[in-house]
């Protein structure tokens, strides 16, 4: 297995976890204020590298959430027809 781990290795995702105290907002200030500082320190690996931070939820289900939507709705009106039918066949056996 080759592993490259030279400074123009970029090619990670690193998946933390916020303190309760600290916002989105200001955990992204701060490590962009980092990956400028690398970027000066090292212009010729982590020029144009920057830092995004995004949820984990949304990272996984990013390309699939209208799909996951129009499952979650199809499934909703299963379960909808299987309530009518149960409740009609209640009916039945209660007219009866």
């Amino acid at each position: 297995m080759l592993k490259d781990t030279g400074r123009g290795a970029h090619n990670y995702r690193v998946v933390g976890r916020l303190e309760p105290s600290t916002k989105v907002k200001q955990a992204q200030l701060r490590l962009t204020t980092i990956a400028n500082r690398l970027e000066k320190a090292y212009p010729g690996t982590n020029e144009h590298k920057g830092v995004y931070i995004t949820s984990l939820s949304n990272y996984t289900v990013r390309e699939v959430k209208t799909s996951l939507y129009v499952l979650l709705l199809a499934v909703a009106l299963v379960l909808l027809i299987a309530c009518a039918n149960i409740a009609n066949l209640l009916l039945v056996r209660g007219s009866g």
